[in-house]
């Protein structure tokens, strides 16, 4: 698990841009102004597959905020 500083340390330490595609949106309502995106994203090359998900909540004012995300390896094609 990381936080805020540690995240932003290791992407001021990144050499060059990781090309990273996205595949496989799924949007998921909640009701109540959250909602849960589940996608796949993996490397130019094929390579890191990964299931992510994220939560999101909407506010009073319409502005959607990222409250929950998460990245998971796919299983078998690490």
């Amino acid at each position: 698990m990381v936080d805020r500083s540690d995240t932003i340390t290791s992407l001021l330490s990144e050499n060059t841009a990781s090309h990273i595609l996205s595949s496989d949106f799924r949007l998921t309502e909640m009701g109540c102004g959250c909602a849960i995106l589940h996608y796949r994203t993996f490397n130019i090359d094929g390579s890191c597959p990964a299931l992510r998900s994220s939560s999101w909540l909407c506010s009073d004012e319409g502005q959607w905020t990222l409250v929950f995300h998460q990245g998971t390896p796919e299983m078998g094609k690490a």
